[in-house]
């Protein structure tokens, strides 16, 4: 399992180093802070609009898809350390009818 990690963990660091010596050998020390701001020139855009707004749909898109997987389980965390009943029967329960009502 440690193996398989430190592959896993290997291979992202290598491949955020390759598209860091790549961006820093196209761009240079005038590279923005973002990818999409290498794009935007001074007097006018170097890729079209349709492209920035169709990168900014997926990445809202992504950003509610995660919200909407972890967000349960977040919400069963704070309402066992919020709510005040004793049993755990009833705890379980108020968890799962409360969930099932957002969701």
């Amino acid at each position: 399992m440690f193996k398989g990690l430190c592959v896993c963990y290997s291979v992202i660091v290598a491949t955020y180093f390759s598209v860091a010596i790549s961006g820093y050998w196209a761009f240079g020390n005038a590279s923005g802070a973002t990818i999409l701001a290498n794009y935007i020139g001074e007097t006018k855009l170097l890729l079209p609009k349709w492209f920035f707004l169709t990168t900014n749909i997926l990445i809202l898109l992504q950003v509610f898809g995660l919200t909407a997987v972890r967000m349960p389980k977040l919400f069963c965390i704070y309402i066992c350390q919020f709510c005040n009943s004793n049993s755990g029967a009833d705890l379980e329960e108020l968890i799962y009818s409360l969930v099932g009502l957002i969701l």
